[in-house]
């Protein structure tokens, strides 16, 4: 059951692996981003991101309101290496980069719900403790910073966790309940209603 709402599509994993940029090329091959600000040299940038550390994420964050600003549902390319990203355990596992794949789940409800059902693979495949509760962390960044339908994709995927805990064989259950910890940790008055 859980199976069947999570999948990750078969162009983010492909997104994934092409997250190195080339460091093996000499210099001189390597894709040149003259302009940050293009959403061709956007996508790239994206597509390059392995690490929340690395440069090309650097960039990233400078060119947030490019970002903010893209029409996605006009732009596969860039929904797919946002996406992409959220299926790499660094991303979640730290601080840049929960707070980053907050930010995207805040740009469009179909992109809320793209990273939503990435995490929701992820969950199926880890045990890495830091990684779950990272992904736990970013649902509660992401509702207090989302508005509209947006925000109400990300209530709609916390309850949908709670409801896994429960119904989950048990190693599944613990991961869940490892995600939801964060929730419970850093809720708010307002979520009351949710948990």
């Amino acid at each position: 059951q859980f199976a069947n709402m999570a999948r990750l599509s078969s162009g983010s994993e492909a997104s994934a692996s092409s997250a190195d940029c080339g460091s093996a090329e000499p210099a001189a091959k390597r894709p040149r981003l003259t302009d940050p600000s293009s959403s061709d040299d956007l996508a790239h940038l994206l597509r390059c991101c392995s690490s929340p550390s690395g440069p090309a994420f650097q960039a990233v964050l400078k060119a947030k309101e490019e970002l903010a600003a893209a029409q996605l549902e006009k732009r596969p390319d860039l929904v797919e290496a946002m996406v992409a990203m959220a299926a790499m355990p660094a991303f979640p596992a730290s601080r840049a980069g929960s707070h980053f794949l907050a930010f995207l789940m805040s740009l469009s409800p179909a992109l809320a719900d793209r990273l939503l059902d990435t995490m929701r693979q992820f969950i199926l495949r880890s045990r890495r403790k830091n990684v779950l509760r990272g992904y736990g962390k970013i649902l509660v960044l992401a509702w207090k910073s989302c508005s509209g339908d947006c925000k109400k994709r990300v209530e709609a995927g916390m309850q949908d966790m709670m409801q896994r805990a429960i119904v989950s064989p048990p190693q599944l259950a613990r991961s869940v309940r490892l995600v939801l910890e964060e929730l419970h940790e850093r809720r708010e008055p307002e979520m009351e209603d949710l948990v």
